[in-house]
């Protein structure tokens, strides 16, 4: 069994997008770590870009404007699915199912839809006064206390354990979600090449022993 070597920094974000709903096979650490490191410079650099557009007279506000909603917008919901495929794939690797990353991704959507989905909610109101004061509601506001806790610590949970599996390094027996990624197991080709080589050198050599024991060669 021998190591193969890690994946390359473009080839990882080529595969990202190429696996866009791969939720099958597996993936090795340097692919996910890779594709991070992606996302880092992409969002941070855009976001730096951005911001320095602004600074250009004329323009610049209209372009950096809509570098912003480029970066600050499209690109994270285009990689929101690619994400939590490369993330069960990396489980997979590991053995584990993507029963994780799916409840994950479940608790995230609920709490990122409780931040842009509210309610007006009205506290106090004086009608001689004109007067009124109300307060934005989220989603998860119309729950039990109790509940919305848990809902936050178990997305909390979640998150620390796909961190972790993210570090883990890959498992080197073929398991159900297919090979290893990073270890081949070359045992088995070995063994077909001996095989191989040893019926080769019986042909060749069985018309020079039939050639020396024939009694009539003379």
């Amino acid at each position: 069994m021998y190591e193969t070597p890690q994946v390359g920094f473009l080839e990882a974000y080529q595969l990202f997008w190429k696996n866009y709903v791969n939720f099958k096979g597996r993936s090795r650490r340097s692919e996910y770590w890779w594709v991070a490191l992606w996302h880092f410079i992409i969002l941070i650099g855009g976001g730096l870009l951005s911001a320095l557009l602004f600074l250009i007279p004329g323009v610049g506000a209209v372009i950096g404007a809509a570098g912003f909603i480029v970066i600050l917008a499209i690109y994270p919901l285009a990689i929101v699915i690619p994400n939590y495929a490369l993330l069960t794939r990396r489980f997979h690797d590991r053995g584990l199912s993507m029963f994780i990353p799916i409840v994950s991704f479940v608790l995230s959507l609920v709490l990122s839809l409780s931040n842009v989905i509210s309610e007006s909610r009205t506290l106090y109101e004086n009608p001689d006064a004109n007067y009124k004061v109300s307060e934005q509601m989220g989603l998860l506001s119309f729950l039990p206390v109790w509940l919305q806790v848990l809902i936050g610590l178990l997305s909390i949970l979640l998150t620390l354990i796909s961190f972790v599996v993210s570090l883990l390094n890959s498992k080197k027996e073929t398991n159900k979600y297919g090979p290893s990624p990073k270890y081949v197991d070359n045992s088995t080709t070995n063994e077909s090449d001996i095989k191989h080589q040893s019926v080769s050198s019986e042909t060749v050599d069985t018309p020079k022993n039939k050639e020396t024991d024939d009694p009539y060669k003379y």
